[in-house]
């Protein structure tokens, strides 16, 4: 608890915000709306303020925007000092102290962690050091990759075929550029949407010219002789902290609607509400804090067609074409588990989003009601998600001591 007033603390305390991104920014934004008029501090380990990502893998790749181009507007003055280009490296929850990679130390009252998340790097170093491998997160990834989109590869090979790489594939054939796509699962996009919705987003890829392979997995990457080649916080022991909140890709809540599972929702929407209320929550007492109880919501623009979602399809176990045409890529399906409403996704069709929402906030029925535009065939089938991996960068949690007054949790690297 805070050891004064709340008054008081929002006077003068000190708030810091680790992660100058989109969640960040509209996070100390919304800490000025809720009357905090203590020292604010954001800390970034990139150079830059922040920016919009969602443009880094379609208009940036594209050449329609510059990579540098895509800082987010400030909708206040947030009256904060910025330290950026300087990571966060350690955190002292006994003295309240944020440790920088320079070996400064900033102290806080309280801390909004908004880092958002990092592109899963090629386990072996000396591979993903090859000229010709990126990654794609950052606005500099961005800015590497578009100049050597513009250079004219003879191909361009995207390991895996989740949203991002789906759109970096439909780029590259915009540009008329020689793509292969490597995806372990049966289809692209099936972990987020299964295999049925997968099998037509495969029939987009082929259609556009895209070397589609699914069920392989790339095992190495060679070089030639010039190095070429194709809300609060939980701590470890799942304690909820009481000054220490989080927002944004990194926070991954619990949510009521899903049976309680630990959600990553690395979606726009998710970042800017839920600053907002980790900011309101953060200056508040308990009683008036707010839940986080967002709907996910998604989108992604890939070979001429408009793909959005709500809910959470792989949360479901069935899905049914309830409006519209497979054949015309024009279509709307939900997703259900256990007689329930969990998910939808639309194929061009994103005016009905609302609809799904609401139905998916109200538990409605699976089947849901169907209107007009039913297609012929409109029966639920099973969803087929691929089964789950195991997360190849996540450490373990092991328990240290006998006596269970001093039994501790310590996350421990996992061996390759």
């Amino acid at each position: 608890m805070i050891p004064r007033s709340l008054d008081a603390f929002k006077s003068d305390g000190h708030i810091v915000i680790v992660g100058a991104s989109l969640a960040g920014l509209r996070g100390a934004e919304a800490l000025r709306d809720e009357g905090f008029g203590g020292r604010l501090t954001i800390i970034g380990d990139e150079p830059h303020e922040p920016y919009d990502r969602p443009p880094l893998s379609k208009q940036v790749l594209e050449g329609w925007v510059k990579a540098d181009h895509t800082k987010l507007p400030h909708m206040r003055e947030v009256d904060a000092h910025w330290c950026l280009g300087m990571a966060a490296t350690g955190l002292d929850r006994t003295k309240k102290l944020v440790r920088l990679s320079d070996g400064t130390e900033v102290p806080f009252d309280r801390l909004l962690i908004t880092t958002g998340v990092r592109a899963r790097p090629w386990p072996n170093p000396a591979e993903a050091g090859l000229k010709g491998v990126f990654t794609v997160r950052t606005c500099d990834d961005a800015a590497r990759l578009q100049a050597a989109l513009v250079a004219r590869p003879r191909r361009v090979l995207i390991i895996g075929a989740g949203y991002i790489g789906s759109e970096m594939a439909s780029v590259c054939r915009g540009l008329s550029l020689d793509v292969t796509v490597a995806e372990r699962a049966a289809a692209p996009l099936a972990g987020a949407l299964g295999n049925v919705i997968g099998a037509i987003a495969a029939e987009m890829q082929r259609d556009a010219g895209v070397d589609l392979r699914t069920g392989v997995s790339v095992s190495a990457l060679e070089g030639d002789s010039r190095g070429h080649a194709g809300c609060r916080a939980f701590d470890v022991h799942g304690v909820v902290t009481d000054d220490i909140f989080v927002a944004g890709d990194v926070a991954r809540p619990p949510h009521v609607l899903f049976g309680y599972q630990f959600l990553s929702m690395e979606h726009w929407d998710n970042a800017v509400l839920g600053a907002a209320v980790a900011a309101h929550n953060m200056v508040s007492e308990e009683l008036d804090r707010r839940a986080h109880l967002l709907v996910p919501t998604n989108w992604s623009g890939q070979f001429g067609v408009n793909i959005k979602s709500v809910g959470v399809p792989s949360f479901g176990d069935e899905i049914v074409f309830t409006q519209g045409s497979v054949k015309e890529r024009r279509f709307v399906a939900a997703y259900g588990r256990n007689g329930r409403t969990v998910g939808a996704v639309t194929f061009n069709q994103g005016k009905w989003l609302q609809r799904y929402e609401a139905l998916i906030m109200q538990s409605a029925p699976f089947p849901p009601p169907v209107g007009f535009d039913v297609p012929s065939d409109a029966r639920p089938v099973p969803a087929d998600f691929p089964a789950r991996g195991i997360a190849t960068a996540a450490p373990d949690v092991v328990l240290t001591g006998h006596d269970p007054t001093e039994r501790q949790a310590e996350l421990v690297p996992r061996s390759r």
